[in-house]
């Protein structure tokens, strides 16, 4: 992640960037859920994935998501303590890779 920015109450861009790792070029998704609370156990407030197409050795993509939610979707995020947890997958034509990341955002 690069930057967030407020777009809004409930709104943000987030800037993130990918960078391959792999030996050569491999058509990538990126795959992002966001989770009200501590774990991946709570409501899904917003998802979404990302096309990068292809990426090849030592490439770098960069690019911008709005997140946008609803006022029931913010409200999940308050009634779990103001924590979210990001689980992104990246899917390649070489392998896929999840993280799991938690913030506090309220």
């Amino acid at each position: 992640i690069d930057r967030i920015e407020s777009c809004g109450e409930t709104c943000r861009d987030v800037t993130t960037t990918l960078t391959s790792e792999g030996a050569g070029a491999a058509d990538v998704t990126v795959y992002t859920r966001i989770y009200a609370g501590n774990g991946t156990d709570g409501d899904v407030v917003w998802e979404g994935s990302e096309p990068v197409g292809n990426l090849g050795a030592g490439e770098s993509y960069t690019g911008t998501e709005r997140i946008d939610l609803s006022i029931t979707q913010a409200y999940a995020i308050q009634r779990s303590g103001g924590w979210i947890t990001v689980r992104t997958t990246i899917d390649s034509d070489e392998r896929t890779v999840t993280t799991t990341e938690r913030r506090e955002v309220v």
